[in-house]
């Protein structure tokens, strides 16, 4: 094995104070036919020589050379299985329920865990009270060069957290105890089961922070699940945000919601997190916003909807006023350029 791929730095046993009782961190790989790189994240997860390790790879039944990489290192793998499945969502149920970690997250077989990671991540919860935490998440390419940065705001992170992901999801670390009490990823989602986790987590007042340690890297390449799946999960977070408005009691707006494409369903957790009528305002207006946008890079039919009942300004049609001033102001004023 590779003592630094996929990085410069050698990490080894003695990066680690022997003397601290480090938690048990539970990670799952779920796999399905990344050859290419699947081992550059299996070593990017073994080589952080964290101590405490417990290293779940779940596949379905990949057609490529994905076990042959993965037998490589089975012996050091907590579980292991490859069979059919019905995509991501179910390989992350069937992951997390072999895990008995204290903090959990999962590495996409084409991501990576940066250098350090581990161990800046187990400090984050051994110096912290803390349910949930994120950091810096970086971009490479198929030849995994640095090519940029996802975002991970600073401001406005509570309601961030309700209307999107304000984070890269390779640097988002949890707590089991807070992923059991939303009951965990959603398996009737394809894609957004991240950012309906998160919502959920947020939505019972869980304890956040957020760190400037690089973490996590997201590949991008032409057959990610981001590219190739693109206007499912702008649907889907839709969705996910009409239910989380329909959840806090703002029925009103969720229907509004609704009428665009966005059908709400029941989250099955009862919110504890108090949010202000002023702040849905400034959720939906952004909530606008992103849709938006979106329009511009994948033709949605719901956004298409969305820029009709704005330009007919029908107050029948746009269930606040208000909202569609700052709408107005913020998208064809300030925002998109």
């Amino acid at each position: 094995m590779q003592n630094n791929w996929p990085w410069k730095t050698k990490i080894t046993k003695e990066d680690y104070d022997s003397n601290i009782i480090w938690p048990k961190i539970s990670i799952v790989t779920p796999s399905f036919n990344q050859g290419n790189f699947i081992e550059e994240t299996i070593l990017s997860i073994l080589n952080q020589k964290y101590p405490n390790l417990e290293y779940i790879i779940i596949d379905g039944a990949s057609t490529d050379n994905s076990l042959k990489i993965i037998e490589k290192y089975k012996s050091q793998l907590h579980y292991f299985i490859s069979e059919k499945d019905n995509g991501q969502s179910d390989a992350l149920v069937k992951g997390f329920s072999k895990a008995t970690g204290q903090i959990l997250n999962w590495i996409n077989s084409d991501d990576i865990l940066n250098e350090y990671a581990l161990l800046n991540v187990a400090n984050a919860f051994l110096n912290n009270k803390i349910d949930f935490m994120h950091s810096r998440n970086a971009i490479i390419d198929m030849q995994s060069n640095l090519i940029g940065y996802m975002p991970n705001y600073i401001d406005n992170l509570k309601l961030r957290y309700l209307y999107e992901m304000p984070h890269g999801q390779q640097s988002a670390f949890f707590t089991t105890e807070i992923y059991n009490k939303v009951s965990g990823i959603n398996p009737n989602l394809s894609f957004s089961m991240d950012y309906e986790l998160y919502v959920k987590m947020h939505m019972l007042n869980c304890v956040s922070m957020r760190f400037d340690f690089l973490c996590g890297s997201i590949r991008s390449h032409d057959n990610t699940k981001t590219n190739t799946l693109k206007d499912i999960m702008y649907i889907e977070n839709g969705i996910i945000f009409s239910s989380v408005l329909e959840n806090l009691g703002y029925y009103k707006e969720s229907k509004f919601l609704k009428e665009l494409g966005y059908n709400s369903y029941d989250l099955n957790i009862k919110s504890t997190i108090k949010i202000k009528k002023s702040e849905i305002k400034s959720m939906v207006a952004e909530f606008y916003k992103k849709i938006l946008w979106n329009y511009y890079n994948c033709k949605s039919p719901v956004t298409k909807n969305l820029i009709v009942r704005i330009f007919m300004n029908k107050p029948s049609e746009i269930f606040n006023l208000n909202n569609l001033k700052v709408l107005k102001d913020s998208i064809f004023f300030n925002g998109i350029n």
